[in-house]
């Protein structure tokens, strides 16, 4: 983005994108992040080449010069919405901040997709856990039966389970 702004690639207050006075075609990338092309040249190489430059990190780049290439620094998107350039909606800032722009749903998905990642049981084991608890099994039984070390993590899996409680509804 440095480059294509030393070139003269600029983006207006709506977000889209000019080379010349020229509106440029802008492309949606698989994650939805509006992007452009730039032709560059590799003096190493002696040849051309085409480079990807993103809308957003473009227009912050316009806004916060270097700044926003400070460490634990990421572009936002105030409104969460990928494809909304607008100047208003572009800000800079740690990437907690930027989680926080999305919506409590998305947040709450993402939250949940990460905890199934780092998960060391299945839901048929937490199951059978509440259902030992329910029982009367103490904890120390049930941490050595499904080897959990922690009586903490056995506490919160068993009181805390959303795994369980989303399958049992």
């Amino acid at each position: 983005m440095v480059y294509a702004s030393s070139k003269g690639y600029v983006v207006d207050e709506k977000g889209d994108v000019y080379y010349k006075n020229r509106k440029r075609a802008l492309f949606k990338d698989h994650h939805g992040y509006l992007t452009f092309s730039v032709k560059m040249y590799d003096n190493e190489k002696k040849k051309d080449y085409i480079s990807r430059v993103f809308v957003h990190k473009l227009q912050a780049f316009q806004k916060y010069g270097m700044k926003m290439f400070e460490e634990k620094i990421q572009v936002r998107h105030l409104d969460s919405i990928k494809d909304n350039n607008c100047f208003e909606n572009i800000a800079i800032g740690t990437p907690s901040q930027n989680q926080m722009d999305r919506c409590e749903k998305e947040r709450r998905e993402m939250a949940i997709s990460a905890s199934y990642k780092r998960r060391i049981l299945s839901d048929e084991e937490v199951k059978n856990m509440i259902e030992d608890r329910e029982s009367g099994m103490k904890y120390k039984e049930l941490m050595k039966k499904y080897s959990i070390s922690s009586k903490g993590t056995l506490s919160y899996i068993i009181n805390k389970s959303i795994y369980y409680k989303k399958n049992k509804e």
